[in-house]
């Protein structure tokens, strides 16, 4: 999983895998790696390039699909509330909660750091999660209350332009 930390925002999917396997899609913007790694695609990539989409915009780390339909698709009932597995780019001594990952994120000095929530509104109103967000990280948590000890259940590292 560390090669994958070192690609650049924007390079073709083909690029990454051996074959692009169409039953490996989690709809139109979501690849499934494998292991607890999902890529994030946009399909369209700039004017400088000259290959065919989709496209690296980020890797996520996440237990299974179901964690996966949550946080990209708001499906709250596909989770299966697995716990999350240590992401490689999360240092061994920032632990897997809520508060280290706020502290940690805040010691980068980001130019952006938000909290946030996240609701089903046009639907039924539904919490779906809280994310805290940085311009390298957005990080997921299922519980609705102000909990620093809950781990989070998916992790999004979004790649850098060139």
């Amino acid at each position: 999983m560390n090669h994958l930390l070192l690609l650049k925002k924007l390079t073709p999917l083909a690029e990454v895998v051996s074959a692009v396997d169409p039953a490996a899609y989690l709809g139109k913007s979501l690849y499934r790696l494998g292991n607890g790694a999902y890529i994030y695609l946009t399909k369209f990539g700039g004017v400088a390039t000259e290959s065919a989409g989709p496209f690296l915009s980020g890797l996520f780390c996440a237990p299974d699909d179901g964690a996966m339909m949550r946080v990209t698709g708001m499906d709250i009932e596909k989770d299966n509330g697995l716990l999350l597995a240590r992401p490689v780019f999360l240092p061994a001594e920032v632990a897997l909660e809520y508060g280290a990952i706020l502290n940690w994120l805040k010691d980068m000095q980001p130019a952006v750091l938000q909290e946030a929530a996240s609701y089903r509104i046009a639907v039924d109103g539904d919490f779906v999660h809280r994310t805290i967000e940085t311009e390298r990280y957005t990080v997921y948590f299922r519980g609705a209350d102000d909990d620093f000890s809950e781990p989070p259940y998916a992790f999004l590292y979004k790649y850098q332009a060139i």
